[in-house]
């Protein structure tokens, strides 16, 4: 079999976050040729005795310190000059957590806004906002109960409704938007209280069981 039928596979992450409100994505700062000083997605090369689930697992912990346990396998890119000097097809996994998160002090990783993207290398800028769009639709209607990844068992309804509003890309009025999720049973009020720099303490809600695979808002 000739050589024009190798290639070699890598499995890249997109390991997200939110904070604030905001959607944030890991990135990895490369330190040589080609594209130095650009940033992209982490990832390893697939062995033969690895699954992509397997990589994508070992790059989530060996760089962000997180146990993927909402993962999924987004798009496999192909073309032709993803790699300027050698035949490389990307597999693509995306990965979501509350964390706590320990970056791996070895390499310079960096959150960056979804939204707001530094300089990238490769055809990343094209896999990140390819990828983002499907985690967009799964938050959206709730695939797998992912909105609970993103969040600790206790939170404030400003972030939650800033996170839903950077994800919808809409803005909604307070009242209504909080009257919604409580009467409609997705969160309810807990006896603890977030203590906020300046002002009242505000009040920690957390999510129901009734949370389910469908459209919040």
């Amino acid at each position: 079999m000739g050589k024009s039928y190798y290639n070699i596979i890598e499995v890249l992450t997109g390991i997200y976050k939110v904070e604030d409100g905001i959607v944030k994505i890991l990135l990895k700062k490369k330190k040589t040729n080609p594209y130095e000083g650009a940033w992209i997605l982490p990832g390893n090369i697939l062995s033969n005795e690895e699954t992509f689930e397997t990589v994508a697992r070992t790059t989530a912990y060996d760089n962000a310190g997180i146990i993927a346990n909402k993962m999924w396998q987004c798009h496999v890119f192909s073309q032709l000059n993803r790699d300027p000097d050698e035949r490389i097809i990307a597999a693509v996994y995306s990965v979501v957590s509350e964390g706590p998160f320990r970056l791996n002090s070895d390499y310079e990783l960096k959150w960056f806004r979804v939204d707001k993207l530094p300089k990238l290398g490769y055809d990343h800028e094209k896999i990140i906002k390819e990828i983002y769009e499907l985690l967009r639709k799964k938050i959206i209607h709730n695939d797998d109960n992912i909105i609970k990844e993103f969040f600790p068992d206790v939170f404030t309804l400003n972030e939650f409704q800033g996170f839903w509003e950077f994800i919808t890309e809409e803005v909604y009025d307070r009242r209504n938007f909080r009257k919604k999720l409580i009467t409609q049973n997705y969160i309810k009020e807990t006896s603890e209280q977030a203590k906020n720099k300046t002002g009242r303490p505000s009040k920690l809600y957390k999510f129901t069981s009734d949370l389910e695979e469908d459209s919040l808002i």
